[in-house]
């Protein structure tokens, strides 16, 4: 089966949220290792509902996520307000896709570590200052906040460039660009309004679509486990400097 675009894209864009902070080591400035240390930490400590926008392809959707944070991890419900309908719960452990149009259901274990993100060797970090060029741009106002951007640069045709706007008092990033070699902007996720250290009540974080009403896919298949720890089915023999196998997962069709 195909799995949302959408699932696809938020879940990359909470990756990249996540792991775009590996790269401050190789900075030359100080500062933007801070910078990005606040954008690795702050889904950890800051709760938040808004609604962002995510082009992409030529096409632009419109959508509304609410984010709490607590000690024992963080739940998620992501919504579309345009096209089709689809909803996302997410935690520490799993990821819920529904998309009652489709009458289908997706449901993955993902587990969101920082400990695992934070064991990364230092001299893995500085050999990104190979690839990318990183610099701090001026403030600028995103969803009504101040911004630091950061530019991450690459060097060769190989890597996507990105621009990042970053919330200035929690660490949230409120905007990246994924830009082509060309510097013209592939993707973008921008908030167009987000409320800060608000409450997120239960109901915030429930999914509107009721489970029963789905035909699920991923989710207690019996060969499920064994899929898990079976081999990759294929490998690169060469990949350009600088690229390494990071994560792989089965799926089953």
């Amino acid at each position: 089966m195909t799995v949302s675009p959408l699932l696809t894209a938020f879940v990359r864009f909470v990756a990249f949220a996540f792991c775009i902070a590996a790269l401050p080591a190789a900075a030359s400035e100080d500062s933007i290792s801070d910078w990005l240390m606040r954008v690795e930490m702050a889904p950890d400590k800051v709760n938040f509902i808004g609604s962002f926008i995510y082009e992409h392809d030529g096409k632009m959707e419109t959508m509304r996520v609410a984010h709490r944070a607590r000690e024992d991890g963080f739940r998620q419900r992501l919504f579309s307000l345009t096209g089709s309908a689809r909803e996302i719960i997410r935690d520490n452990e799993s990821v819920w896709c529904f998309l009652p149009d489709k009458k289908i259901g997706v449901h993955e274990s993902r587990k969101s570590s920082r400990n695992t993100f934070l064991q990364i060797r230092g001299e893995q970090i500085a050999s990104l200052s190979g690839y990318y060029d990183f610099t701090l741009g001026e403030q600028e106002r995103i969803a009504d906040r101040p911004a630091q951007v950061i530019k991450v640069v690459a060097r060769d045709k190989y890597r996507y460039g990105y621009r990042l706007w970053v919330d200035t008092e929690t660490g949230l990033l409120l905007r990246t660009d994924m830009l082509d070699d060309g510097g013209n902007i592939i993707e973008k996720y921008m908030f167009v309004e987000i409320s800060v250290g608000t409450r997120i009540d239960d109901s915030e974080l429930e999914p509107r679509t009721a489970k029963e009403s789905l035909t699920w896919f991923g989710i207690d298949a019996p060969a499920a486990d064994a899929a898990a720890d079976a081999p990759m089915a294929w490998d690169s023999a060469s990949l350009p400097p600088g690229f390494m196998l990071s994560y792989s997962i089965n799926r089953r069709g």
